[in-house]
């Protein structure tokens, strides 16, 4: 697998988006990007698909580049793609970001982002951790891989 920029992975889920018929808000965007950064890092050894370290911010995990790129948009439904000077091409990428689109994409942004506000969660943790409220901190990609990964284990203790 390649490294791409966030900007390459928002373009990626936005192209899935629009050949479903489906509009993306600049939330859902965010925490397509972010779920997409954590498991890939959980499986793929700690190795990083996007350029950029997620952040969290004082209202849930973000990447600052794609922040700028929509911020125009509000909540409205991003009508453009972001610019970047990279796409993703790799096969094995696109299967990954496809799978994502799969399993998140059905849900809303709000959905997607209350499961990163629920106790014990990486943003939910470094939050505690701020002490100038609105401060933005970057992710430690080691706390996040161990996070994503955690599920797979609690997957796997359910299948038994």
């Amino acid at each position: 697998m390649s490294l791409y920029s966030v900007r390459a992975i928002c373009n990626y889920f936005l192209k899935l988006a629009w050949a479903a018929g489906e509009e993306l808000d600049q939330m859902k965007i965010e925490m397509l990007c972010y779920y997409a950064y954590g498991w890939h890092l959980a499986l793929n050894g700690g190795r990083s698909l996007i350029t950029e370290h997620a952040e969290s911010g004082p209202y849930g995990p973000r990447f600052s580049s794609l922040l700028q790129a929509h911020k125009r948009f509000g909540n409205r439904p991003v009508t453009e793609m972001a610019e970047t000077h990279d796409a993703v091409t790799d096969k094995t990428s696109q299967k990954f970001l496809g799978q994502m689109w799969e399993t998140c994409g059905q849900l809303t942004g709000i959905q997607l982002a209350n499961s990163t506000h629920e106790e014990g969660d990486p943003w939910r943790e470094s939050r505690k951790a701020v002490r100038v409220e609105g401060t933005i901190v970057a992710f430690d990609d080691s706390v996040l891989g161990r996070h994503f990964w955690s599920f797979l284990e609690i997957a796997e203790e359910d299948d038994r």
